[in-house]
């Protein structure tokens, strides 16, 4: 978004996890990002209403953070019915567990593909 801003063009593979949004920032469109990538001592994915953790240590942003541990398969929430992320429903969902999941596997694949330096 701020390479198209400034007129700067971006080789193929550069900035794989980020996307270009000008327009909406500009309010030409309504549209937005198709999913978030939240980092909680971790890195999750929200896609609409949904929100995928990775098993393993993950904590809020507050002050004096909240540290939990996320089972195998990772937590599945439905942020519009449960914002304060309470109700696990991975096991009710696989389907879109499965979904978030890979997504997120694909995501961060892609961000270790690139050069660092």
């Amino acid at each position: 978004t701020l390479a198209t801003l400034v007129g700067e063009s971006l080789s193929e593979g550069d900035c794989p996890d980020s996307l270009e949004f000008l327009s909406t920032l500009l309010g030409q469109t309504d549209d937005g990002r198709p999913h978030l990538i939240e980092h909680a001592n971790g890195l999750c994915i929200r896609v609409g209403d949904w929100k995928f953790v990775p098993p393993g240590h993950a904590a809020d942003g507050l002050s004096p953070p909240t540290k939990t541990t996320v089972p195998e398969p990772g937590g599945l929430y439905n942020l519009a019915d449960d914002p304060g992320e309470t109700r696990d429903l991975s096991a009710e969902n696989p389907g879109k567990l499965e979904e978030l999941r890979g997504l997120l596997g694909e995501i961060r694949g892609a961000g270790r593909s690139r050069p660092h330096g």
